[in-house]
């Protein structure tokens, strides 16, 4: 297939308007298992027709000579124009969306009919790694999947399925990728090298940036209540994590209550005939509660996970940091794997979970019961990422130094 008819198809079928510097290389959509579920839904659809013509030819038969009833027909007719205007809306739905793979960019396409288009896209260069899973048994036996592309640049994950072959298309777009990353390398070699000999004519090459606007003012904010911090809290290239809120709320629960029924109390208290002494335990009692609940809320404030340029932190400050903090640290190259957990109903339907972080060489770190995990490990493998890319810069600087010494010692030499 040659590349110009791989373009002006892409383009008339997902209106995808490629670079003219631009290598389409592949198109993956979704297998045909999405389709046949519309099937499944649609002979499901059609059950009220079946009944109708049922109905309609065994307690609706005319005497001789009369006309038969029509509002039987009529009905059994709106439920197969429905039906069928139902399975051209899934067909279409079904052929419209894709995964577009070219030799700069993965493009995502989603369309749904007269209502929405959204494309998303991720430059190949900012591809961390790709993932495939097979969803069930019928997914293994039919061979497909979805696959999940994890990136360097926040808030552009991609994720796409079913698609036939999923582990072939992980192969295929991570080859690409490699590929890329040689090609990469050895430009910003040339240009480091370019820019150490002659600064005055070639600009260093860009390092990545972990704060600042490439993070987005909405990765700042979720407030629950005035009183609590933004979760989670970005501070230049530092990020921290409380627990979800819903654990500061079980935290002080008891002594919202305890306030609540002495605050009833005093009514009883201002009653004609009651004695005066009994404000004293009054009193006390809601100095306790309210000491309580600044202690559990400066537990739960202590309890931090954090994440700057180089390294993880699982810290625990006692309250008003008068027992001073217990920490543990982990560098960002010696993370091997991400993973997260919503374990049961309560975790989903609020959103929290637990985020295990795989060391080499380190004890495992947990971040528990943290507000939108799957965030949490985007974060940090962004981070890693770009740890790498910057470590990688580092050690192009190191050999363009002793390309230099070397080209200096050699131009000593000659003259």
């Amino acid at each position: 297939m040659s590349d110009e008819y791989t373009r002006s198809r892409i383009k008339k079928r997902f209106g995808v308007v490629l670079a003219p510097d631009e290598t389409p290389l592949q198109a993956y959509t979704r297998h045909g298992i999405v389709f046949f579920r519309s099937l499944l839904i649609a002979l499901v659809l059609l059950l009220p027709a079946g009944v109708a013509t049922l109905f309609r030819f065994l307690l609706f038969v005319p005497p001789p000579f009369e006309q038969p009833a029509r509002w039987p027909l009529i009905l059994i007719a709106i439920n197969v124009l429905g039906v069928l205007a139902y399975l051209y809306y899934k067909f279409v739905d079904w052929r419209n969306d894709a995964l577009i793979l070219t030799d700069q960019r993965l493009i995502y396409i989603e369309q749904t009919i007269l209502l929405a288009q959204q494309q998303r896209e991720a430059a190949l260069g900012k591809v961390q790694n790709i993932r495939f899973i097979a969803q069930d048994f019928i997914a293994r036996i039919l061979n497909y999947g979805n696959i999940h592309i994890e990136t360097a640049a926040r808030g552009s994950d991609i994720s796409f399925g079913p698609i036939h072959n999923a582990d072939q298309a992980q192969r295929e777009i991570m080859a690409r990728v490699q590929e890329l990353r040689v090609d990469t390398s050895a430009q910003l070699m040339r240009q480091t090298l370019l820019h150490r000999l002659y600064p005055d004519t070639e600009e260093p090459p860009d390092l990545p940036v972990l704060a600042g606007e490439e993070l987005g003012a909405e990765f700042q904010g979720r407030l629950l209540l005035p009183f609590l911090p933004p979760n989670p809290l970005l501070d230049g290239d530092t990020i921290t994590w409380h627990k979800h809120g819903y654990f500061l709320f079980l935290r002080i629960f008891r002594a919202i209550i305890l306030i609540g029924l002495l605050g009833g109390a005093i009514f009883l208290l201002r009653l004609p005939g009651v004695p005066k002494i009994l404000w004293l335990p009054w009193v006390v009692g809601v100095l306790a509660a309210i000491a309580y609940l600044i202690v559990q809320y400066q537990l739960w404030m202590g309890d931090i996970y954090m994440a700057t340029s180089d390294r993880l932190h699982d810290i625990y400050r006692t309250p008003f940091g008068l027992f001073g903090e217990s920490r543990r640290s982990a560098p960002l190259e010696r993370i091997q794997n991400i993973s997260y957990d919503k374990p049961g109903l309560i975790p989903n339907l609020l959103n929290f979970g637990d985020v295990r972080i795989e060391t080499a060489g380190e004890k495992d770190l947990t971040f528990d019961r943290v507000p939108q995990p799957e965030e949490v490990q985007s974060e940090i493998y962004r981070r890693q990422e770009i740890a790498r890319l910057r470590q990688q810069q580092r050690e192009r600087d190191e050999i363009a130094d002793w390309l230099i010494t070397y080209h200096q010692i050699d131009r000593d030499i000659l003259d």
